[in-house]
């Protein structure tokens, strides 16, 4: 896929690598969106924030550049096996960035025979990169994957982070919060097959409700979650691995970050971060 950031990175690629001989290839991935999670279970897309990369096999020399920072790994390999490769991201910086550029890159090695099998960790990543092409998203259920239509063309994806994001793992009390995951998964997956977007919002706040009884997140979290309730424009909100996202009008999304900012402000006592993801 050539769009205009590509051409500049291609452009850019040449610039630092030279102009020899060797097919390019192209890559790009968008970091995954985990919007319903069961474990066995998940429901997925790619947000459009994302990794582009260009590679090339070369030599025996492993060389892979952050176009954005000048960062450059060198690494010694044998067989004819090496590779240049040069990656740009603007996926903000949270935890899922590294993962998704780690799977870029090694996609492309793959595809130019320089490296092996993609490790367990890229597996959310490659399902997304498989099966939820714009305007669908993957559901997971006991290792089968099936695509299903997402049509949000008219929101936006909001990222909402406070200081403290993550909420800490309780085995027993998620064993009493997968059980209802997996029903709301499967509501939000008959919803999505008739175009229903309404569903899956009502499966998101249904999975807030649920995450806020059994799994104990930060008040910080829940203070940012309650923030949106109020605002116009909002339809769903739930924690995530990134911090909230909130799905948002698209014609509303200035005035709804305005007010939620107010609000965290007022009822965390310092600014939170919010990023517009797709």
């Amino acid at each position: 896929m050539y769009t205009e950031k590509s051409v500049s990175l291609k452009s850019d690629f040449y610039t630092r690598y030279g102009e020899t001989k060797g097919e390019l290839y192209f890559e790009k991935t968008g970091i995954v969106c985990v919007v319903l999670d069961a474990d066995t279970h998940k429901l997925m897309f790619p947000l459009d924030c994302c990794v582009r990369a260009y590679g090339r096999g070369y030599g025996d020399v492993l060389k892979v550049m952050d176009a954005d920072t000048n960062v450059c790994d060198v690494h010694f390999v044998d067989g004819g096996k090496g590779a240049q490769v040069l990656y740009t991201t603007d996926i903000p910086d949270i935890s899922g960035a590294k993962t998704t550029i780690l799977y870029t890159v090694n996609k492309l090695l793959m595809r130019m025979g320089s490296a092996g099998r993609l490790a367990k960790e890229y597996a959310d990543v490659a399902l997304c990169d498989e099966y939820a092409q714009k305007g669908w998203c993957a559901v997971k259920s006991y290792g089968e994957v099936k695509s299903v239509p997402l049509p949000l063309i008219d929101y936006n994806v909001l990222l909402i982070r406070a200081r403290k994001n993550k909420i800490t793992d309780n085995e027993e009390k998620l064993k009493e919060f997968y059980p209802g995951e997996k029903e709301r998964i499967r509501m939000a997956m008959a919803g999505l097959k008739e175009c229903r977007t309404e569903v899956l919002f009502d499966a998101i706040n249904e999975s807030q409700k649920s995450i806020e009884r059994l799994l104990s997140p930060s008040q910080e979290l829940i203070s940012v979650v309650h923030s949106t309730y109020a605002v116009d424009g909002i339809d769903a909100t739930r924690i995530s691995d990134y911090g909230v996202i909130s799905f948002c009008k698209k014609q509303k999304t200035d005035s709804a970050i305005k007010r939620i900012k107010s609000e965290c402000e007022r009822a965390l006592g310092y600014p939170v971060r919010i990023s517009v993801v797709k």
